[in-house]
C-alpha cells in the first residue's frame, strides 16, 4: 500500500515509514482547524495559513487537526523518530495528530499532512514516521544570468519548503548590490534589505538562504568594468592557456584584489544569516597567467595557486564565523592538493550529465576519475550537484548514496524563462531523491509528480509529463545560418524527435479536456507547456525542412526532374513560412506570459530576442527558397553560399577549440566562426571520437583554409571540404603545417583517415598542460 498511498496523494517527498490502519480520517468533515500550543503554532505560522487556528494546552511540538468545533486534541502518545528533522503523524477518524522531533520536523510533518488532506478526497487512517535521508537538501537559483523579482523568489521558496528542502542557494554574480563595487552590479540586483527579507522568509520555512558568489572565476561581470579591469588575471594579455583565454578570473596575487574580495564578503555576511558562504571557484582556466602568478604556476603548479587562494578565502570566512563551500571540479585536476585543503570546506561535486559510475573529468579528455571518492577519502563533506534534469538528478542521488555524501544540491542555470511550473518537476523529484529512503527512477515517479502538480494521475497528465520531461530542441549540426542547406553530414535527430513532439501535442490536447485542467492554475501551466512545445517543435521542423530543401535543391541542380523538384521546393518554402508564423505567435505569447509573471524584470539573456531571430530567419529562408523554386538558376542553390565543413573527432570541448581562417590569395586571412554541435554516437552523455561535423559560411572566392588548434587535447580531422550547391571540393594540396601534426596528407582524399593535431592518440588521457603550442594546417582548394 505504501506506493499506492504516496501516488494517490502526490506525497512529495515520500515518507520513510507509512502504515495504513482501518478507517478514513475526518470522514465528511468540511471545516477543519489546527490546534496546538503557542510554540507549536508559531513553528508553522507560514504554512497552511487558510486553516483556522486555535491555541490549546498541549505537549510541545505537537499539533492536532480536527473538526472546527468539538473534538479536542487527544493525549499525545506519538513519539517522533530520533533523527533530526523527523516527525510522527497519525491520521484517525476523529482527526490527525502530529509530533515533531524538533521545530523543523514539525514544519515538515505539516507539509505531509497538508498533502494528505488536500491532495485527494478520503485520506485513509494511517501512521507515518519520517525523517530525511540527507541532511543537506538544496536548490540553487541562478540570478547571475537572470535577476528575479521578490514575488517570484518567494514562490520558488514556497515550493522548496513544500518539498522539504532546507537550503535555498542564490547564485548572484552581479545580482547582489555589493556596496564594495556598486558600479559593476546589475540595476535589478537584490539589495541587502531585500536579501534580509528573503532570509527571514526562508527562516520561517526552516530553510537557509545561502549566497553563492564567485571569488575567483566567473568574475567577468566585475572585471569587464573599467574600474576593476586591473584586477584581472589576463590584464597583461591572453591567458597562458590560449585556447581558454577569458577575462573571468581575479588575480590571486594583487593585494587590492584581496581588499575588494574581503569587502564583498563583508557585504554578503551582513545580508545573509546562513553560516555557509559558497565561494564557487569553478572553471578557473586562465589562473596563473599574469607576471605575478606565472612564477608560482611554473615552479609549483597551478594547484598551488588554487590551494593558496582557497586557504586565504577560508581564513577570511572563518574569521567571520562562516563555513566555506566550493565547487569540486578544479582540485580534481590536481588531486595532490585535495588533502592539503582545510578539512571543514564543504565540497559540491558537480556534473551535469547522467553519471554512469564515476564523473568523467573534462580536462583529462573525459577519462573517469572518482572525484566523489577522492574527496570522501580525504575526509571532506561532499554534496552531489546535478542540474535540473531528471536523469542527472537520479544518477547524482545514487552517487550520493554510494559514497555516503551529505546531500543533494540541485542547480538551475541560465535564464529562468521557465515559469514556476517548470521548476516544479526537477525541484520536487530532486527533493524526493534527497529525502526518501529508497530512490525512485524518474519514470516511476511520474504518476506521483502528476498528482502533486496537477491534482490528477490520469493517463493524459502522466503522458504529458512524460512527453515534456527533459524536452528540448534537437541538436543543430554544422553551425547556423542559411548555409545549413549545404549540410555535409545530414542530421537525423530532427526526424527522430518528430514523433515526440506529435505525442506532446496530442497529450496537451487531451489534457485540455480533463476537469483538473479547467482550474485556472493548471490551465495557465498547460498554456506554458503548449508554448514551449510549440517553440521547440517549430525549431526542429525548420531544421527538418532545411535538410529536405537542401537535398532537393542539390538533386535538381544535378539533373533531377525539374517540375517535381520545383513543386517540392515550393511546398518546403510554404511550410517554412507556416513555421515562421508559429514562431511569431510563440514570441507574442512568451512576451505576454513574461509580463504577466515578471513585470518589470528584464530578461537578461533575452529569450524574446532569440525567438524573434528564429522567426525572422525562418521567414527569410522561406522567401529565398520560394524565389529559387520559382526560377532555379544553373549552378546556384537556394542561397548563393559557399560552406566550409570540417568533420572531426573532438574528445573534449572544454580543453579544445578550432580556429578557422580563410583566404583568397594565401596572404590575407580572415577568421570565420566555425561552429556547431556534436551529434553524440553510442550514448547520449559522453562524446565519442569522429562524431562531429562543424561548419560555417565563407566568402565565395575562398581558395585557402587554415585550421589551427591552440589546445591541449587531441583532435582528429577526417575531412575538410568546401561545399556549394553544385559540388564538394576536397583540398588538393597541403601548403604548410606547424606544431604537432601527423598524417596531413590524409586530408587530400576522402578516405576517413585521421590527420592528428597535438597528440598522437585521440583518446589519450593525460594531465594538462602537456602540449600548449599551437598546431596548424594550411590547405589549398
Amino acid at each position: 500500500m505504501y506506493n499506492e498511498i504516496c501516488t494517490q496523494f502526490g506525497l512529495l517527498p515520500r515518507p520513510a515509514e507509512l502504515k495504513v490502519t482501518e478507517g478514513e480520517c475526518l470522514p465528511g468533515v468540511g471545516q477543519r482547524s489546527l490546534r496546538g500550543g503557542k510554540e507549536s503554532l508559531a513553528v508553522v505560522s507560514a504554512t497552511w495559513t487558510d486553516l483556522p487556528r486555535q491555541e490549546v494546552a498541549g505537549a510541545p511540538l505537537t499539533l492536532f487537526v480536527g473538526p472546527e468545533q468539538g473534538t479536542q486534541p487527544p493525549a499525545a502518545d506519538l513519539e517522533a523518530p530520533a533523527q533530526p528533522e523527523s516527525y510522527a503523524l497519525r491520521l484517525e477518524p476523529h482527526g490527525a495528530t502530529l509530533v515533531g522531533r524538533d521545530a523543523a520536523g514539525l514544519f515538515y510533518g505539516l507539509q505531509t499532512l497538508r498533502q494528505l488532506l488536500e491532495g485527494a478526497p478520503g485520506a485513509p487512517c494511517l501512521e507515518i514516521h519520517d525523517w530525511p535521508r540527507h541532511a543537506w537538501r538544496g536548490f540553487q537559483i541562478d540570478l547571475g544570468r537572470q535577476p528575479e523579482g521578490m514575488d517570484t523568489l518567494k514562490r520558488y521558496i514556497d515550493l522548496m519548503a513544500t518539498c522539504k528542502l532546507n537550503q535555498c542557494y542564490l547564485y548572484v554574480e552581479n545580482a547582489f548590490a555589493y556596496a564594495a563595487c556598486p558600479e559593476a552590479c546589475s540595476p535589478d540586483a537584490l539589495t541587502p534589505e531585500q536579501v534580509r527579507e528573503l532570509d527571514a522568509y526562508c527562516q520561517e520555512r526552516y530553510m537557509q538562504l545561502i549566497p553563492a558568489a564567485n571569488f575567483l572565476g566567473h568574475s567577468d561581470w566585475l572585471l569587464d568594468h573599467p574600474k576593476y579591469q586591473h584586477l584581472s588575471e589576463t590584464r597583461e594579455g591572453p591567458a597562458f592557456r590560449k585556447h581558454m583565454s577569458s577575462n573571468s578570473v581575479i588575480c590571486t596575487s594583487l593585494p587590492e584584489a584581496w581588499e575588494l574580495i574581503e569587502a564583498m564578503i563583508d557585504n554578503l555576511c551582513a545580508a545573509f544569516s546562513a553560516p555557509v558562504v559558497h565561494v564557487s571557484m569553478d572553471e578557473t582556466w586562465p589562473m596563473g597567467s599574469c607576471s605575478l602568478c606565472a612564477p608560482v604556476r611554473e615552479q609549483q603548479g597551478e594547484g598551488e595557486l588554487f590551494r593558496r587562494h582557497a586557504a586565504k578565502l577560508h581564513e577570511l570566512l572563518a574569521a567571520r564565523g562562516r563555513r566555506m563551500m566550493i565547487w569540486g571540479d578544479m582540485p580534481a585536476h590536481w588531486p595532490e592538493i585535495i588533502p592539503q585543503l582545510p578539512k571543514d570546506i564543504l565540497v559540491v561535486d558537480w556534473y551535469y550529465e547522467p553519471i554512469v559510475d564515476y564523473v568523467p573529468i573534462a580536462y583529462f579528455n573525459w577519462s573517469k576519475f572518482n572525484t566523489t571518492g577522492a574527496w570522501r577519502a580525504a575526509g571532506f563533506e561532499v554534496l552531489m550537484a546535478p542540474w535540473d534534469r531528471e536523469l542527472p538528478i537520479y544518477t547524482a542521488a545514487r552517487a550520493a548514496r554510494l559514497w555516503d555524501c551529505s546531500g543533494l544540491f540541485l542547480t538551475k542555470w541560465e535564464q529562468s524563462q521557465q515559469m514556476l511550473w517548470e521548476l516544479f518537476v526537477p525541484t520536487a523529484y530532486g527533493a524526493d531523491c534527497a529525502w526518501a529512503p529508497v530512490l525512485e527512477t524518474p519514470a516511476e515517479a511520474l504518476p506521483r509528480l502528476a498528482q502533486a502538480l496537477f491534482g490528477t494521475q490520469a493517463m493524459e497528465a502522466v503522458a504529458l509529463m512524460h512527453a515534456t520531461m527533459d524536452c528540448q530542441r534537437a541538436v543543430s549540426g554544422e553551425g547556423q545560418g542559411a548555409g545549413r542547406f549545404l549540410r555535409y553530414r545530414r542530421q537525423i535527430n530532427e526526424y527522430e524527435l518528430a514523433p515526440k513532439w506529435a505525442f506532446a501535442r496530442q497529450a496537451i490536447e487531451a489534457c485540455r479536456k480533463l476537469p483538473a485542467f479547467q482550474k485556472p492554475e493548471n490551465a495557465r501551466r498547460l498554456a506554458y507547456i503548449a508554448l514551449r512545445v510549440a517553440r521547440w517543435d517549430a525549431g526542429c521542423r525548420a531544421d527538418w525542412l532545411v535538410n529536405e530543401a537542401g537535398l532537393t535543391a542539390r538533386a535538381l541542380l544535378a539533373g533531377r526532374d525539374r517540375g517535381e523538384a520545383q513543386a517540392d521546393l515550393a511546398r518546403f518554402a510554404a511550410e517554412l513560412a507556416q513555421v515562421a508564423a508559429v514562431q511569431q505567435a510563440a514570441l507574442a505569447e512568451m512576451t505576454r506570459q513574461w509580463e504577466a509573471d515578471r513585470r518589470g524584470i528584464t530578461p537578461v539573456q533575452n529569450v524574446m530576442d532569440r525567438m524573434r531571430a528564429e522567426a525572422e530567419s525562418t521567414a527569410a529562408w522561406a522567401e529565398q527558397l520560394a524565389a529559387f523554386a520559382a526560377a532555379p538558376a544553373a549552378g546556384k542553390g537556394p542561397f548563393d553560399h559557399l560552406r566550409l565543413v570540417v568533420e572531426a573527432g573532438m574528445p573534449e570541448a572544454n580543453a579544445q577549440r578550432f580556429i578557422a581562417e580563410v583566404s583568397a590569395d594565401g596572404q590575407s586571412w580572415t577568421e570565420v566562426p566555425l561552429g556547431g554541435f556534436r551529434r553524440m554516437l553510442g550514448c547520449d552523455s559522453f562524446p565519442q571520437a569522429l562524431d562531429m561535423s562543424i561548419a560555417c559560411d565563407v566568402p565565395a572566392d575562398t581558395k585557402y583554409v587554415r585550421l589551427s588548434s591552440p589546445g591541449v587535447a587531441g583532435i582528429g580531422l577526417r575531412t575538410v571540404r568546401l561545399i556549394d550547391a553544385a559540388s564538394e571540393r576536397l583540398p588538393h594540396a597541403v601548403v604548410e603545417t606547424g606544431g604537432q601534426v601527423w598524417f596531413a596528407e590524409h586530408l587530400l582524399a576522402d578516405d576517413a583517415r585521421l590527420c592528428l593535431m597535438n597528440e598522437a592518440e585521440v583518446a589519450q588521457s593525460f594531465y594538462h598542460p602537456e602540449t600548449l603550442e599551437t598546431s596548424w594546417i594550411t590547405l589549398e582548394f
